[in-house]
């Protein structure tokens, strides 16, 4: 079943809120080795699709549906806060998070389009 704009929005930034907590309480544990580097970086790109999900809920409570994400400003936003959270961690988790937020987001966009058709 699924959840309302704002039941999501809420959710979303709930999550965003425990990812980012716990990756600060782990820091100096996952920047002493590469594995924690790389587990760093891939829960940070979870926080960017937590991230796009919250702003376009907000975006849809607000105009009343029909809003879809775009590059900018969502897409880049996300991004930039993601690169900040991996990079409080580690360097290189500022790589790995960036390159599997646009994995995530390439698959995001492949199942928006088979469900809602092609964005012009």
């Amino acid at each position: 079943m699924a959840l309302g704009n704002g039941s999501s929005m809420g959710v979303s930034l709930t999550l965003v809120a425990v990812l980012v907590a716990g990756l600060q309480v782990f820091s100096k544990t996952l920047a002493e080795s590469d594995l924690g580097t790389f587990i760093a970086g891939a829960v940070s790109s979870l926080v960017f699709i937590l991230l796009l999900t919250f702003m376009n809920n907000l975006e849809n409570t607000i105009f009343k549906g029909g809003v879809a994400a775009r590059l900018f400003p969502e897409v880049i936003i996300a991004l930039l806060v993601t690169a900040a959270v991996a990079g409080s961690i580690h360097r290189i988790s500022v790589t790995v998070s960036i390159l599997f937020s646009f994995a995530h987001l390439y698959f995001l966009t492949r199942v928006s389009d088979s469900t809602y058709g092609k964005s012009s």
